[in-house]
């Protein structure tokens, strides 16, 4: 973790940087929610933090035939409580 606190996070393990941010976010930003994930070409998508309420499939119109079924769907964004 030396490595991140000295500026350097580009030289950071990716398990140690985890660790270090899921220990700092929460304490930069009190009563906030954050999610975090990574993406990696061997691994593929794995959420570290996951999002507090469970992802739901939008549903594809009968209109539009090219979208593929297994695509993700896009959520609208919503304000942070405060």
């Amino acid at each position: 973790m030396a490595v991140i606190t000295n500026g350097q996070a580009q030289k950071a393990v990716r398990q140690d940087a985890d660790t270090f941010l899921r220990a700092a976010v929460p304490l930069i930003y009190p009563d906030r929610h954050f999610v975090m994930a990574t993406f990696e070409a061997e691994h593929g998508f794995q959420w570290i933090v996951p999002p507090n309420e469970p992802m739901e499939r939008a549903k594809v119109s009968k209109d539009d035939k090219n979208h593929p079924t297994e695509a993700p769907s896009l959520r609208r964004r919503t304000d942070p409580p405060q």
